[in-house]
């Protein structure tokens, strides 16, 4: 956990969250909230995504890595 980076939420993220959540549905790609809440933050630090939730592939721009199989055996 030493690697995360902990991102100071204000106003200004909440409306990047919501704004991004908007512009997906108008192109038909709904994801959850706390999920956009999430990519926001990552792309306002330029950081990635390490995860297996296929939501985070539906957004432009935002570096997802998907982290191998066998760490999950």
């Amino acid at each position: 956990m030493d690697v995360m980076v902990n991102v100071p939420s204000d106003e200004s993220l909440w409306n990047e969250a919501t704004d991004l959540a908007w512009k997906l549905d108008r192109q038909g790609k709904v994801i959850p909230g706390a999920d956009a809440v999430i990519a926001a933050s990552a792309m306002r630090l330029g950081a990635a995504v390490l995860t297996t939730d296929a939501h985070f592939l539906k957004i432009d721009g935002l570096r997802v890595i998907t982290p191998p199989a066998h760490w999950f055996q």
